[in-house]
């Protein structure tokens, strides 16, 4: 899908900017949000979107942590 965007629309991401990060530890279970502004560039222009993204972990046997699910949505207000 990415390249599809970058081919179809010329998508590139110019700047990317993460605040109010938070990890919570739960077990063997990981939850990280942030706030991200992301400025991105297609055919139609430059946009400047602001987001709240979330981002579950989950502890494996090898200890690694492996991402398994993601959420992102408008920030408040955005």
């Amino acid at each position: 899908m990415w390249n599809s965007w970058v081919d179809d629309d010329g998508f590139r991401v110019l700047a990317c900017t993460s605040t109010g990060r938070l990890v919570q530890l739960l077990g063997e279970t990981a939850v990280f949000s942030h706030d991200v502004e992301t400025t991105v560039s297609t055919t139609a222009g430059e946009e400047t979107l602001k987001e709240r993204e979330t981002i579950v972990f989950r502890r494996q046997a090898s200890g690694r942590w492996l991402a398994v699910h993601e959420h992102l949505s408008p920030a408040a207000g955005a």
